[in-house]
């Protein structure tokens, strides 16, 4: 993951935010919740991959299971919790997951997507279906589950890959 493509492509849809451009918001809410779960490292994005995290799974909200919002001012007590506890490098007290899923929600707060105190399925909302520009697709890596049921996984960086050239890779392993 390279960090600093994704703060410019983060700094970009803040700007364009604010001179009355929203188309993305989705993009934003994707970058924001990125950064968070890479700040130490990307293992949670390899893990279960772009399409697999719900905000269900950062909040451990088993499926189908109904999440009330929480009021603006919990989740910026969260925020500011958050924020001290990673700049005393308290990082035992504080999970990506969390950090992540209180971005998300404040994002989703904040743009009117949901209310505060509305009862909500949080996994229905993937992070997948939030990454919608090109250039943060391409920052993201690219990956592909064996289909005989191993747990093994062939990722791939999609930087300096096109597509093709990706899925080629991915068929030349599959074969090894």
């Amino acid at each position: 993951m390279n960090k600093k493509e994704l703060n410019n492509l983060i700094k970009r849809y803040k700007n364009d935010m604010s001179c009355g451009d929203l188309r993305h918001i989705d993009d934003l809410i994707a970058a924001l919740v990125i950064d968070d779960l890479t700040y130490l490292n990307d293992s949670i994005l390899v893990q279960y991959g772009i399409s697999n995290i719900s905000l269900g799974l950062l909040l451990g909200v088993k499926e189908d299971k109904k999440y009330k919002v929480p009021s603006k001012d919990e989740v910026r007590t969260l925020k500011n919790k958050y924020e001290r506890n990673i700049k005393l490098k308290l990082y035992n007290y504080t999970k990506q997951e969390d950090v992540a899923a209180n971005t998300w929600i404040d994002m989703m707060l904040t743009t009117g997507m949901i209310s505060e105190n509305e009862k909500i399925i949080p996994s229905e909302y993937v992070l997948g279906n939030y990454v919608k520009d090109y250039q943060l697709s391409q920052l993201l890596p690219i990956e592909h589950k064996k289909s005989t049921g191993t747990s093994k996984e062939y990722i791939i960086s999609g930087k300096g890959y096109s597509i093709q050239d990706s899925v080629n890779k991915i068929l030349d392993l599959k074969k090894k």
